[in-house]
């Protein structure tokens, strides 16, 4: 009886931890869709204030343009997006990825010509001040027969002189026999540079056989526009002028947007960072750049290319739309545009939430800037994120 009543309650128990379960996951699939919906309609809103902003500021509510499209089979051609798994992911000596390998290559090189021009910058320093030292001395020597009235300055000048020399003589030796430090540093750079490489080729054997990175007709014609509409913003004598410029560059970017072929909505991705562009660089408008970033990056991040180099890499495209938020002072969506980050590509979300993290400080906000700050998984590659903790936790118990 009491091993039937005990299995009883185990069940009911396991039963009611997978009904929990159950009911986080709903939850969960229910607040990803709300935070979708939420986006969703911020952009739809973004767009139709765009649209508005620009009937008000030329009188025109078409700016319809002539533009060379893709024809329309080839714009209902769906391409898939490239397999993130095409190349080397590690690399063969060092098992690292590329961006662990270009930081290490960097940090090493650095430090080899730091070390290498320290000593041959000290030895031509040494140089220069032996010889200011021995003119001194005889200006010093003149000004005191004259009674110059500039011999104490000469003086107090030689004797800077003199002790700058004495610190660099006392320091040569030591910089020098770092030197000798260089080749075991060579010796770890060897399967780093050897590893980048292997990604190089790999990145041009990729480029030699993928059509959208080659140039093609619909890449023509966004030069040749944008060249005409370059022409005709530096002519403007007219803010409405260059909102027209605007609005034709993003009526060509809204219909490659709308195509199902990859390129070419990466293609109108590329126009809508252009029309920003204008915002800032002619229209000097923080608001429409910011509201194009909303109502046309954020819905299309999904499209960006994966390789982090690139201009249309979801790096760059969130680090533009940041730029655009804060040059606003919209600091909700610039933590915004980092939690799309984080959501589109999980391996940024220590650098996000890094970027969150920061910002929550800056406003005074400690326990949200503490709560981003412990989200932060790999602690090797930041370490002073310990000591932000630690210094937040303290001001925090003040």
């Amino acid at each position: 009886m009491n091993a039937t009543t005990t299995a009883g309650a185990g069940n009911r128990k396991k039963r009611l931890w997978l009904g929990l379960g159950a009911v986080a996951a709903l939850l969960a699939i229910l607040l990803g869709g709300y935070f979708l919906l939420a986006q969703s309609l911020a952009s739809w809103k973004a767009r139709w204030a765009v649209d508005r902003y620009l009937k008000q500021q030329t009188g025109r509510s078409s700016f319809t343009v002539e533009f060379p499209f893709p024809s329309k089979a080839e714009m209902a051609k769906v391409e898939p997006k490239e397999d993130k798994n095409t190349g080397p992911q590690k690399g063969k000596r060092t098992g690292k990825d590329f961006d662990t390998l270009r930081d290490e290559y960097l940090k090493l090189k650095s430090s080899m010509l730091r070390l290498e021009n320290r000593v041959t910058e000290a030895e031509q320093e040494l140089v220069m001040r032996s010889n200011l030292v021995e003119n001194l001395e005889k200006q010093v020597k003149d000004a005191l027969t004259s009674a110059a009235t500039n011999a104490n300055r000469l003086a107090e000048n030689l004797s800077n002189q003199v002790r700058r020399i004495a610190y660099v003589q006392e320091n040569l030796p030591a910089w020098r026999q770092e030197l000798k430090k260089i080749p075991d540093m060579e010796k770890e750079l060897a399967p780093i540079t050897a590893d980048l490489w292997d990604f190089q080729r790999a990145f041009a054997a990729m480029a030699a056989a993928n059509p959208a990175m080659v140039n093609n007709d619909l890449q023509k014609a966004q030069m040749a526009l944008a060249t005409e509409h370059r022409k005709r913003l530096n002519e403007a004598k007219s803010y409405s002028a260059m909102y027209q410029v605007i609005g034709e560059t993003l009526y060509v970017a809204k219909r490659l947007l709308a195509s199902a072929n990859l390129r070419h909505q990466r293609a109108g991705v590329s126009m809508v960072l252009q029309a920003m562009q204008y915002c800032w660089n002619d229209a000097q408008n923080n608001w429409l750049a910011a509201r194009l970033a909303e109502g046309y990056l954020w819905p299309h991040l999904d499209v960006a290319e994966d390789d982090r180099r690139s201009p249309l890499s979801v790096d760059m495209i969130i680090n533009t739309c940041v730029g655009a938020f804060r040059a606003n002072n919209e600091p909700e969506k610039v933590m915004q545009s980092y939690e799309l980050l984080m959501r589109i590509n999980p391996q940024r979300a220590d650098w996000a939430h890094l970027q969150i993290a920061r910002i929550y400080e800056q406003e005074g906000n400690l326990a949200a800037a503490l709560k981003s700050y412990r989200s932060i998984q790999n602690t090797n590659d930041n370490r002073w994120v310990s000591q932000a903790i630690q210094r937040l936790e303290q001001r925090v118990k003040q």
